[in-house]
């Protein structure tokens, strides 16, 4: 990944933990960060005019993840495990 900007326009933020969430456009303005994923997976089913079943969320394979991954199939949305490549996973909304 490459980002650019002009001198302190970046955020410097090392040895920071940023929780990230990645909608494609059919899903634009469903998402609502002060709302659980379950929720959020409401909502983004219902602004796509689908079932959560039918939604698929690709996380992070990481023990911090569990509970995420866990409300996520409770809620029951697919997981998709992976092992890095969180940004090209978001990246990947776009074109869906």
């Amino acid at each position: 990944m490459v980002a650019l900007s002009n001198r302190g326009g970046l955020l410097n933020a090392p040895d920071t933990y940023m929780e990230k969430i990645a909608v494609g456009p059919l899903a634009r303005g469903a998402i609502d960060l002060s709302k659980s994923p379950t929720e959020n997976l409401q909502r983004i089913a219902a602004k796509m005019g689908r079932t959560v079943s039918e939604l698929t969320v690709v996380i992070l394979d990481r023990e911090r993840h569990t509970q995420l991954i866990s409300e996520v199939r409770a809620a029951g949305a697919r997981v998709r495990l992976i092992e890095d490549g969180d940004v090209a996973a978001a990246v990947a909304t776009c074109f869906m």
